[in-house]
């Protein structure tokens, strides 16, 4: 008994903590790729959805106000035709968020898209 040196428990306590913290920055990794994806898995469905609408609205070509009904959210649109040049303002209404109108002008002969912001 007087030559033991006690060195199993500070090698198991050292292993255990070497195993908590790789546990702990997987976990944390996948969390942080996870929202990764929702967040850009949003922004494309709202990209989509804003792109969907302005080419829809280029194609008929009138003054109108109005919505479009998709399964992911509402797109409420202002059409100003002139001349020259149409104004399109959309904004996005999805489950309880509110994202900024979008503000479109493009030309009527060529249908060349002046300003997208």
């Amino acid at each position: 008994m007087d030559n033991e040196k006690g060195y199993i428990l500070p090698l198991t306590m050292m292993l255990a903590a070497a195993i908590l913290l790789i546990s702990v920055s997987a976990s944390a990794i996948f969390v942080s790729r996870y929202s990764y994806l929702d967040t850009m898995e949003e922004g494309y469905n709202r990209e989509s959805l804003m792109l969907y609408s302005v080419n829809k609205l280029i194609a008929e070509g009138k003054s109108t106000n109005g919505a479009f009904t998709y399964p992911e959210g509402v797109v409420r649109y202002e059409v100003d035709r002139e001349d020259q040049l149409t104004t399109m303002i959309l904004s996005l209404e999805t489950d309880g968020n509110s994202f900024d109108p979008l503000l479109v002008k493009y030309k009527n002969d060529t249908k060349e898209i002046l300003v997208w912001e």
